[in-house]
């Protein structure tokens, strides 16, 4: 559960950023069109933004997996299933 929760954490954060930057709804609850629920595809802006998120991941699982590398380089066995739970949830 702590690897799911860490993988989770970029996309949390950026939610939390959106929601605390974006100006209130015009309506107490907004209506979407449904053309999304008919399989029309998305606008081409979330599917960038989630391939970003993707990369943004793969990103802190190498850096991670570096991590690992160097703390058994340097003989720092205690720390690596604390880094092995982080390089697991971003992977």
């Amino acid at each position: 559960m702590l690897g799911i929760g860490i993988g989770l954490s970029i996309n949390n954060a950026l939610a939390v950023i959106e929601a605390s930057s974006a100006s209130p709804p015009s309506s107490p609850a907004p209506r979407s069109t449904g053309s999304r629920v008919r399989g029309t595809p998305g606008s081409r802006r979330s599917t960038e933004q989630g391939q970003l998120g993707a990369v943004r991941e793969l990103a802190l699982a190498s850096y991670f997996t570096f991590v690992s590398l160097y703390a058994v380089a340097y003989g720092l066995v205690g720390t690596l299933p604390f880094i092995a739970i982080f390089q697991w949830g971003f992977f």
